[in-house]
């Protein structure tokens, strides 16, 4: 269970962090 909770943190991190990549992209453009 806690593997399964770390797994789902772990994705949604690497989700954020790309969001926030593509935002600053798009206000340096």
């Amino acid at each position: 269970m806690e593997m399964i909770m770390f797994a789902i943190a772990f994705v949604a991190i690497i989700g954020i962090s790309e969001l926030i990549k593509k935002w600053i992209n798009k206000d340096k453009f």
